[in-house]
Order: C-alpha cells, then sequence, then structure tokens
C-alpha cells in the first residue's frame, strides 16, 4: 500500500459502518508488516505464489506457515490464495489454515452457478470427519471450521 497514513481514515471510517477489509496477495507488492500494524485489518490473503509451491519449496511452505501463525496470533482470519491440488489442501488444513480459496474447489462463478455448486458439493472425505463445512460467495469459495456461512465476496 503507497499511501498508509492517508488511507488509514478511510478504511477506520468504513470499518465503522461495518465493512471488513482484507489484504489480498499478502506477501507481494505493497503488503508488509506496518501494514497490519498501521491498519484496521480483518483478514489476510497469502499470495497463491506461495501456496503453488509450499508442497515442492521449503522455503514456500515456511512463509505459508509462518503467515497462517502471523495472522491467527493478529486476531485475522487468513485465506490461502490458488489451492489448485490435494497436496496443498491437505498441508494447509494440517497447518491450521481455516480457509482455502481454488480450483481445487472450484473455478469462480457467478452467483447462480455458485448456488448450485453448493449444494452439490462435498469435502473430500478428510475433512468430513474434522466437521469443517463451505464458506462462499459470489465467484468465490472457501472452507471454514463452524457452522456453514454465504459471504458476498468477489472472485479474489
Amino acid at each position: 500500500m503507497a499511501e498508509p497514513d492517508r488511507v488509514a481514515p478511510v478504511l477506520e471510517a468504513l470499518r465503522d459502518l461495518g465493512v471488513m477489509v482484507s489484504i489480498d496477495d499478502f506477501g507481494t507488492g505493497y503488503s508488509s508488516l506496518s501494514t497490519l500494524r498501521r491498519l484496521p485489518i480483518h483478514e489476510i490473503k497469502i499470495d497463491k505464489s506461495f501456496v503453488l509451491g509450499m508442497c515442492d519449496d521449503e522455503n514456500d511452505a515456511v512463509i505459508v506457515r509462518s503467515t497462517t501463525d502471523l495472522g491467527r496470533n493478529l486476531g485475522l482470519r487468513v485465506v490461502a490464495e490458488g489451492v489448485e491440488d490435494a497436496g496443498s489442501w491437505w498441508a494447509l488444513h494440517d497447518l491450521g489454515c481455516e480457509i482455502a480459496q481454488g480450483y481445487f474447489l472450484s473455478k469462480p462463478l457467478v452467483s447462480d452457478d455458485f448456488r448450485a455448486w453448493l449444494r452439490e458439493w462435498e469435502p473430500p472425505s478428510r475433512l468430513v470427519s474434522s466437521h469443517l463445512h463451505v464458506v462462499g460467495g459470489i465467484g468465490w469459495a472457501a472452507v471454514r471450521p463452524g457452522p456453514p456461512l454465504l459471504s458476498p465476496l468477489p472472485v479474489g
């Protein structure tokens, strides 16, 4: 984020209206630890470049694990972007990353197609025993523990 001091009052006003703020592609570009400290953030989305490589590259795995822990310790929701295969899915599950987004779950969908997908989708069997449920919105699908929740989030 290029000008966090100018953005902070706007984000605080939005927060006061009930708007939740997410940092997309966390770990790349302008995202930084100081952003987490200075801005009213509710969620970080770990950039897919780290998630895609986490099963083959130890450095990516460390970044995903550390970012997940950091987010949770700061009371933030953590989303892993770019979950494209079962290996990444289970690795994130084992790390305690509660929300996943990517083609392993579904391609981006318009709202009518999402509703149909939501009715038919079943999590992989290992997750069924963990009582994880679907969280989703227009063009967006994820998994988290707890009761099912619909959230109108954009395609990320």
